[in-house]
């Protein structure tokens, strides 16, 4: 609230924070074999998949060691309400394990893909119980890994079901394969053509966002027949998705 009464120079701060944070954690991210799959306002979600379940344990410390050294990297926040910092200075983490469905959506003009699961809930949510320089964990999904448990300290939040995690977990070794960098032709069938030419100037402006949530049960034919008819509509009427 306070930079959206700086209006242009506020926008230019808060685009300067959020890009000289998120740069960084994204490549980190990239760096021990995760990948974002979304982007939503000042926040992303990462995965990081495992191709066998002799993997797992190994990705979900990987998980783990790069998030707590996302808390290490920032800097104390600021206590003085009147002057917001021009960097992020706390982020608020939630950690979940289990197995994650994706999708791609032929919508004609424009494709969207999807990532859901219990896991991106239970991450989600337990990102929303955590307080800014705090991580929060599935204590479920914590304790499948028995050797990543015993290396961290678990403490309990208000909410049965998850803990406040903490702890010196080193990073492994990075992936022998690096993530490719991105693709401007796969990015075309994705992002509009509206949203690609955009300059990297930030502004604020009057919109009116949607958030969908959908049911985890929902079957996937009926979901690619909904993301199909949002795809269209929102082109119709002006809108991105």
């Amino acid at each position: 609230e306070q930079l959206w009464r700086q209006a242009q120079d506020g926008a230019e701060q808060l685009g300067d924070a959020l890009a000289s944070t998120f740069g960084p954690m994204i490549t980190a991210v990239l760096a021990q074999g995760g990948f974002v799959p979304l982007l939503a306002g000042d926040a992303f979600t990462a995965v990081f998949p495992a191709a066998t379940p002799e993997e797992q344990p190994l990705v979900f410390r990987r998980a783990i060691a790069t998030a707590v050294a996302f808390q290490g990297s920032l800097a104390p926040a600021s206590v003085d309400p009147q002057h917001p910092p021009a960097t992020i200075t706390a982020v608020k983490i939630g950690l979940s394990f289990g197995e994650v469905a994706w999708g791609l959506v032929d919508g004609g003009e424009q494709w969207a893909y999807y990532f859901r699961g219990r896991p991106i809930d239970r991450a989600g949510y337990a990102q929303g119980l955590a307080q800014p320089g705090k991580i929060v964990a599935d204590v479920t999904a914590v304790a499948a890994c028995a050797d990543i448990a015993a290396a961290c300290t678990l403490t309990p939040s208000p909410e049965e079901g998850f803990a406040y995690l903490s702890g010196h977990l080193s990073l492994p070794q990075p992936p022998a394969a690096p993530a490719p960098p991105p693709d401007p032709d796969a990015q075309a069938a994705f992002v509009p053509a509206s949203v690609r030419s955009l300059a990297r100037s930030a502004d604020f402006r009057e919109a009116c966002p949607v958030f969908i949530s959908f049911a985890s049960d929902v079957a996937e034919a009926a979901l690619h027949r909904f993301v199909t008819a949002v795809l269209h509509h929102a082109r119709r009427y002006g809108g991105t998705f």
